[in-house]
């Protein structure tokens, strides 16, 4: 078939004007992304305030930002909706027993004004006793790893998975509280412990969902966990592109991949890690109270050593903190006893593409994707680039180093000692066996600087959270809030619930 005449010409014609076009377009400098301009072109750029086509301008930052903040943003696979985690407590949004006070987006979290401590922070009681850190473990490399030695006993680990000593049920807290009532105070009062204040004081860092619970008794506030709540647990790559999926999620105890499994681990092995590290007895400083619980219970032939020192701070002359600081060891700096904070961060590998039998087309496609993504081995790379695998945690791991650059913050701590714990390979250990494949040596205000956070802000979010809660029930002398991390979108919710709507929960038996 061929064509007449007169359609020749008419396609000729549209030839010639998409040509005539694309030359235009080529040569407009401001709407040509791909060549670069002469140095005519820039200075009259910069003189008529033109911007090139496709740049990075601040109108689309903002944009972006905002679309992710309220959860906005591309979905990595088109084949199956996104899967999202759970909220850690599920509520009727319709009901009336649990209203919403607040929502407050992380993205306006870190716009808030500045606040600062007014006084110098007081220590108020010391309690336990605290082990000299020993600086041969400085010296682990690859080369010559340490195994890590489970001192807590993997049979009783009731009191480390659940949290059996919150404010509510501390002692000395008890003591303090009756101290306080005898004076008084304008400025309202919050007891606390440096493990749940750290989760709101980083709270725009969290990706998974978590909840606390804010009790009001006259002039006092009580920050706790739920009895069955697992938000005190370390979580393993929270804040990275692709976090954790479970192998078989029918059986989550039995998948050591499991995000749940992984916590747990991520905690025994920093408890571990902790009283390893720690030199004999005989150098221990014994502070003038005994501790009032053992978070290892007695049965334990070697009883875990920590120290607790209760401080209070004063936060724009507005509230006071009474806060429950864990302290891990000491070092002698220059004839100088200084507190330290001893933590670790266990490798994470993703399983191999044989174990995902019971995953979706779509899930193995993310698991080859975090296997690429998930950094470097740190067996090869740790003693040559420990920057970069320093680095890639602070990625993947951000939330939980955040939370333990507050507790650093609030404990008054002057050097983090960092451990590279990995699982160990040998098939007899069948990955329940860990060796220490180095240390780093960090200070607070570096670790600060690493993840960019800014002491002032966090102390706002406080002064913020409770300005709210504290507007809510000014007229009441019994209330009851839960702070609420969404698992869909990152902000907080403040809810207002029952006063009882706790008290039924009990703390699950030892086994």
């Amino acid at each position: 078939m061929v064509a007449s005449a007169e359609t020749q010409a008419k396609a000729a014609q549209a030839l010639r004007r998409f040509a005539q076009r694309s030359q235009r377009w080529r040569s407009n400098p401001q709407r040509n992304k791909w060549s670069r301009p002469t140095e005519g072109e820039r200075k009259f750029n910069v003189v008529k305030g033109l911007k090139r086509f496709g740049e990075n301008t601040k109108e689309k930052r903002t944009k972006r930002t905002r679309r992710r903040a309220y959860g906005g943003g591309r979905r990595r696979n088109w084949n199956e909706p996104e899967s999202v985690r759970p909220n850690s407590i599920e509520f009727d949004e319709e009901s009336d027993d649990w209203q919403v006070v607040r929502e407050m987006v992380f993205l306006d979290m870190a716009k808030l004004p500045d606040s600062k401590v007014t006084a110098q922070p007081k220590d108020l009681v010391k309690c336990g006793r605290i082990g000299l850190y020993d600086g041969k473990m400085d010296q682990t490399s690859c080369r010559r790893p340490q195994k890590l030695k489970p001192v807590i006993d993997q049979r009783n680990v009731e009191p480390m998975i659940s949290p059996p000593f919150t404010t509510s049920n501390d002692p000395v807290m008890a003591k303090l509280q009756d101290e306080f009532r005898k004076e008084s105070t304008a400025r309202p009062l919050i007891f606390c412990t440096d493990q749940v204040l750290s989760m709101l004081m980083a709270a725009h860092r969290s990706e998974f969902s978590w909840d606390l619970v804010l009790r009001k008794d006259g002039n006092f506030w009580f920050i706790d966990q739920r009895p069955h709540s697992r938000s005190h647990l370390y979580t393993v790559w929270e804040t990275s592109a692709n976090p954790p999926a479970p192998v078989a999620a029918d059986k989550p105890n039995e998948d050591i991949f499991h995000p749940r499994q992984l916590s747990e681990e991520a905690t025994k092995i920093v408890h571990n890690f902790n009283q390893q590290s720690l030199k004999g007895t005989d150098q221990d400083i014994v502070f003038p109270e005994p501790a009032a619980f053992d978070l290892s219970q007695t049965e334990h032939k070697n009883p875990e050593r920590a120290g607790f020192v209760y401080r209070k701070f004063t936060l724009d002359n507005s509230f006071d903190f009474v806060v429950r600081c864990r302290i891990d060891g000491y070092t002698k700096r220059g004839g100088s006893q200084q507190y330290v904070s001893i933590k670790a961060l266990n490798e994470y590998v993703a399983p191999p593409a044989s174990a995902q039998t019971s995953t979706t087309q779509s899930q193995q496609r993310n698991r080859g994707q975090q296997q690429r993504t998930a950094a470097v081995d740190w067996r090869t790379k740790l003693d040559q680039a420990k920057g970069a695998v320093f680095i890639t945690e602070l990625r993947n791991n951000a939330a939980r180093l955040s939370r333990w650059a507050a507790q650093a913050l609030l404990s008054n701590t002057a050097e983090i000692k960092l451990a590279f714990v990995a699982r160990d390979r040998n098939k007899e250990s069948q990955n329940k066996q860990h060796v220490v494949v180095g240390v780093h040596r960090m200070t607070p205000a570096s670790l600060f600087q690493s993840l960019s956070l800014s002491a002032s802000n966090m102390w706002a979010v406080l002064v913020h959270i409770f300005s709210i809660v504290g507007k809510a029930a000014e007229n009441e002398d019994q209330a009851t809030f839960c702070v609420l991390k969404d698992a869909k979108t990152p902000q907080l919710r403040i809810l207002r619930v029952p006063d009882d709507e706790f008290e039924d929960e009990e703390y699950p038996p030892e086994e």
